[in-house]
């Protein structure tokens, strides 16, 4: 991993993780986002633009809970973003 930046903004906090691959993924939790007590939103980039993953209808997904936020990291860490596809599928289910 090359960096992690927590930034405290006001009513919200988000957490980014820069990996070594030049994915990034941002997490965030509070105010105006989509996020709930125990859920965050998540959102991936890649050279500063958002990537949208496959079968998502919007770049930033809303109300993830904390072991999909984990695997999520993982799977951007390597680079899968088929995988990270088949874990948010899942979770849309559980929704």
């Amino acid at each position: 991993m090359s960096n992690i930046a927590f930034n405290d903004m006001g009513s919200a906090y988000n957490l980014t993780m820069q990996f070594a691959n030049g994915y990034e993924l941002s997490i965030s939790k509070g105010h105006n986002n989509y996020s709930g007590p125990n859920t965050a939103e998540i959102a991936v980039f890649k050279d500063g633009k958002f990537v949208r993953i496959e079968g998502q209808f919007d770049d930033v997904i809303g109300w993830v809970s904390a072991d999909t936020v984990a695997s999520v990291a993982y799977f951007v860490s390597r680079g899968d973003l088929d995988a990270v596809r088949d874990i948010l599928d899942v979770h849309d289910l559980q929704s």
